[in-house]
């Protein structure tokens, strides 16, 4: 049998549509914060308003389990796409801080859904041989939106205003949406009815429907004492426990921990970098970007390949040690060519990093708990960040930023000694 393709026709309208919805959301990202200032706000409202969309993204992704957790996701996440296009557009009619605030909270709760759900359909549709490349390539249209659109957003803000630049930021989501109509979700995935015994559910084809109601009468009489005793188990359940049996899986537990410390790490450059170069007056900083951006995006070309087919270990381990590479070449940075290696270092470990840590995450769970293991990616990294940000803002004020990046790559550190812990133990067994 020849080799499973990744490039299939629903593969290729899920990926250049979550290209096209990351597109109108990094568009916004330098934008909002000028949208503030302009209407009176302080740079500690900006900060608030910050941290409620990452909050609402982060909640809703822990409740997505229990929201959606009988919903289609193709329908859902086409939702969400429509209705931030909305809450987008709205921008333009808000008047002051506090509406601005409630839009971000609605938006980053749609953006929860819609990056969840879209890319845990896209690990349904993967092939698993294939899935850590699938998922590599899948990440590319939102390193390329990350790299164009904030500077897109600008351009159009410089030179028409905030209502135009949003209007068109409202394009992409629609563009997005418009795309996400022509994927067709593979047959039989939906041609499913439930059949109810007593007080536990038992899900099947609807064409058996009818020939197996007769032989589960038949069958009833002779389950019964086995049907009362798991129905005294059940009960046992508290509702703490329903709940948290559909926001975690235990079996993402060691995962979620690493992507955490990434996360802290992460948070370095992304939400210090700039004031270091300000500070020190190092030049070329929108090169480090650059930089970044292009080495993350030539490695997710093969990693994904190379870690289906010799495992997770062949990504983690060198991505940790570019991560750490990274840290240590900026705690010592006093010129623009550091920097710019830095940024190079930092490219090549998020572009190994992170679609393999995703793939790992969903090869660990069943496939219907794809959108609870794309959740706990989201989340695990995002609050990493949000850690991070906390922590190593603290150290700068202490310590200032050569100290603050070391203290980042102990991090590193944890990350890679947590990890060869579990290879040693995975291969003891």
């Amino acid at each position: 049998m020849g080799e499973q393709k990744v490039w299939t026709k629903n593969y290729s309208i899920l990926t250049f549509s979550n290209m096209l919805y990351s597109s109108g959301f990094y568009m916004l990202m330098p934008t909002i914060p000028l949208f503030i200032v302009a209407m009176g706000g302080t740079e500690a409202q900006v900060g608030l308003v910050a941290t409620a969309f990452s909050v609402a993204s982060i909640l809703m992704r822990f409740l997505i389990n229990i929201v959606f957790r009988k919903a289609d996701k193709t329908r859902t996440f086409l939702g969400g796409m429509l209705l931030t296009v909305v809450i987008i557009a709205l921008y333009v009619l808000a008047g002051s801080v506090g509406n601005i605030m409630a839009l971000r909270i609605l938006q980053g709760f749609y953006f929860g859904i819609v990056s969840t759900l879209c890319a845990a359909t896209v690990a349904d549709i993967l092939p698993q041989s294939r899935k850590a490349e699938g998922i590599g390539y899948y990440g590319l249209g939102t390193i390329l939106a990350a790299a164009v659109c904030p500077a897109l957003g600008l351009y159009i803000l410089s030179l028409y205003g905030f209502r135009t630049m949003f209007l068109i930021a409202a394009v992409f989501p629609l563009l997005a949406f418009i795309d996400g109509l022509f994927f067709k979700p593979p047959r039989g995935k939906r041609n499913i009815a439930i059949v109810e015994t007593g007080t536990f559910q038992v899900e099947m084809p609807s064409a058996l429907l009818e020939e197996q109601k007769t032989k589960q009468e038949q069958a009833q009489a002779a389950i019964q004492p086995e049907a009362e005793q798991a129905a005294d188990f059940a009960e046992k359940e508290t509702k703490l426990a329903f709940v948290l049996n559909r926001i975690f899986d235990r079996k993402l537990a060691l995962q979620a921990g690493l992507l955490v410390l990434l996360g802290i790490c992460r948070s370095a450059d992304m939400n210090f970098i700039s004031l270091f170069a300000s500070q020190h007056n190092i030049a070329f900083l929108s090169w480090y970007y650059i930089v970044q951006t292009g080495a993350s995006f030539a490695l997710r070309s093969f990693i994904g390949r190379l870690t289906d087919r010799r495992g997770y270990y062949w990504s983690i381990i060198p991505g940790s040690c570019a991560m750490l590479a990274s840290l240590l070449i900026l705690s010592v940075t006093h010129s623009s060519v550091l920097l710019l290696l830095a940024g190079l270092c930092s490219g090549l470990a998020l572009g190994a990093l992170l679609p393999t840590m995703q793939a790992w995450m969903f090869n660990s769970v069943e496939s219907k708990k794809s959108r609870l293991a794309s959740a706990t990616y989201y989340n695990s990294f995002d609050i990493g960040i949000g850690i991070g940000a906390i922590i190593l803002g603290n150290l700068v004020e202490i310590s200032g930023f050569f100290l603050m990046f070391r203290a980042a790559a102990l991090f590193v550190v944890l990350f890679m000694v947590i990890y060869l812990a579990f290879l040693m133990k995975q291969r003891k067994n």
